[in-house]
């Protein structure tokens, strides 16, 4: 029996996906077998610095992400305590094989959805979306419920290409750093049943 032509789309748009992370990221992908455990890549950002003569790599912020083909809206119900209890961020990246483009989008409401909502059983879906600008309220975007459905808003954080520079890369990997130090954060409020979260804008 010859190999499904879906399949192996699937397994090229994560190598492309997981090069794009490479360059700015040491990452890892969890064994599995037949389930899917909500996360592609777990990924460690690196900052390059210049020790006498030569270049190392320095590891910083650490963060999980699911790659997609399409921005439709993903359905997360059967991994609801999985992401609740995720003690790093999250992010959704979209590939664009025609671009060779990574879109990320950033899970950075997950932790208070799951401290307003909890566990119950409405259905849970991420929805992609852009940023929203500085006039509207934060609290108008944690979640938006039509009937049973629960939506749980992660924005666009930015698009890196596989062949940009080496300065572009550098600029995404800040931006991710900045939203990952951020949400880290908010994790750990979480964690410790506080209330006060934080959403500062990104530069």
């Amino acid at each position: 029996m010859g190999h499904l032509p879906s399949f192996r789309r699937g397994w090229e748009n994560e190598n492309l996906a997981r090069f794009i992370l490479s360059r700015f990221s040491f990452v890892a992908q969890p064994t599995s077998v037949s389930d899917d455990i909500g996360s592609d890549f777990f990924c460690t950002l690196f900052q390059i610095k210049k020790v006498a003569k030569r270049k190392e790599l320095e590891p910083k912020n650490a963060f999980a992400i699911q790659i997609k083909s399409k921005n439709d809206d993903l359905n997360i119900s059967n991994k609801k305590e999985y992401f609740n209890g995720l003690e790093i961020p999250f992010f959704v990246g979209i590939i664009n094989r025609d671009k060779l483009e990574l879109t990320v989008y950033s899970g950075e409401y997950l932790p208070i959805f799951f401290v307003k909502e909890g566990l119950e059983n409405n259905k849970v879906f991420i929805q992609l979306a852009e940023r929203l600008n500085e006039s509207e309220e934060v609290h108008q975007v944690y979640t938006s419920t039509e009937s049973d459905n629960d939506k749980i808003l992660f924005p666009k954080l930015g698009a890196i290409r596989a062949g940009s520079t080496e300065e572009k890369f550098k600029i995404f990997s800040e931006l991710l750093s900045q939203t990952c130090t951020n949400i880290q954060a908010n994790i750990s409020t979480k964690m410790n049943k506080e209330t006060w979260f934080s959403f500062p804008r990104l530069k």
